[in-house]
């Protein structure tokens, strides 16, 4: 019998062949107040997906993760009065992780196997899924028409030795310039940067241009230089400068300070920035201009478009991915397969649990 006032949403038959369906994604938080109608789950058979609506207003309570596969009538969640249900009064369901696929490849969705069979994808590809989706699909195809730098090595440059000019001259710059230091590949010649005075001498490296002087700078030799403008209060200027300098005909070097663990099979755009402690994990692809910060940690698979900016101790769980000029603040944590828009702001110490659509401005302290 169910609590006064509490509504309770349990799995429906979604065809006459599947006793059985995995909930893909939650799009609320536990305790979240949500309105009637909202949409609360994703879940996918063999044969569809579907969204769940809330059927009444209230506070949603979760009774299953993500990745658990359900039987019909199984309680998938509860709309609650009020944010102190106890939701253990309940009783929950058994907990049944989705099982390792066969060799032959995993069970997918209708929706998922005709994207398969329209872009020639062989499913063993997905080996380890149990039940494909049309969004897992879907991110695979991302990853690998993504306009990233995926040939781009991840060393800095062609040669040792090759002088570089950093443009800008504040705290970023000053983080670049340390990191140059420790790396020993390039020797550093000077900073370009329009806020300060010829002559002028950061950590012993002289102001010798502006940093719109590309074409002087060019003709006296230069062809590498060091993006040093920061991206948290200035990422539409970041991204002007690798424009300029691009267009010139320069080469935006990239660093990987030596504290950093970038393992073998990541890719990294040109011109981006690995910093101090920071960790990329196993496939993870990096694109151009782009700064994991120092202490993050940029997870397996992950895919961060051009101008993205992961700040100091921010955490991004396997397979995230982020679209282009976005900014993930100090300490964020981003869940396992969540995908960040473009042009996105998620303030530092959030945690981020579903998608962000496009041009987002994430504040909320779990989204």
């Amino acid at each position: 019998m169910e609590p006064e006032g509490v509504t309770t949403l349990r799995v429906e038959r979604a065809s006459a062949n599947d006793d059985e369906i995995l909930l893909v994604r939650c799009f609320a938080a536990d305790s979240e107040l949500v309105a009637e109608g909202q949409v609360l789950a994703e879940l996918e058979t063999s044969k569809s997906s579907l969204e769940v609506l809330s059927p009444a207003s209230g506070y949603v309570f979760f009774c299953a993760r993500e990745q658990d596969i359900l039987h019909v009538d199984d309680l998938l969640a509860v709309i609650a009065p009020a944010p102190d249900f106890d939701v253990n009064s309940l009783p929950r369901n058994r907990r049944r992780s989705a099982p390792e696929a066969v060799i032959g490849g995993p069970r997918a969705s209708r929706a998922a196997r005709e994207l398969l069979a329209a872009h020639g994808l062989d499913p063993r590809i997905f080996i380890g899924t149990a039940l494909l989706t049309e969004a897992d699909v879907k991110a695979y195809l991302q990853t690998k028409t993504e306009t990233l730098s995926k040939n781009t090595p991840i060393r800095p440059a062609p040669e040792i030795g090759q002088e570089v000019v950093v443009v800008g001259a504040g705290g970023h710059a000053r983080v670049c310039i340390e990191t140059l230091r420790r790396m020993a590949t390039f020797k550093i010649a000077g900073i370009a940067a329009s806020d300060r005075s010829f002559g002028d001498v950061v950590l012993g490296v002289p102001v010798i241009a502006l940093d719109t002087d590309t074409r002087s700078l060019y003709e006296r030799g230069f062809r590498f230089v060091v993006n040093g403008v920061g991206a948290v209060s200035q990422h539409s200027r970041r991204s002007l400068l690798y424009a300029r300098f691009k267009e010139a005909g320069f080469q935006l070097a990239s660093l990987i300070d030596p504290s950093a663990v970038v393992d073998g099979s990541v890719t990294l755009g040109e011109g981006s920035q690995v910093l101090a402690q920071a960790v990329v994990g196993s496939g993870a692809r990096i694109g151009d201009n782009c700064i994991v910060n120092s202490a993050a940690v940029v997870s397996h698979d992950v895919v961060l478009s051009n101008n993205v900016h992961v700040a100091p101790g921010a955490l991004l769980a396997g397979g995230v991915m982020v679209g282009h000029d976005t900014l993930i603040g100090m300490g964020v944590k981003i869940h396992l397969k969540v995908q960040i828009g473009s042009g996105v702001t998620i303030h530092s110490g959030c945690i981020v649990t579903r998608d962000v659509p496009n041009n987002a401005v994430v504040k909320s302290l779990r989204f």
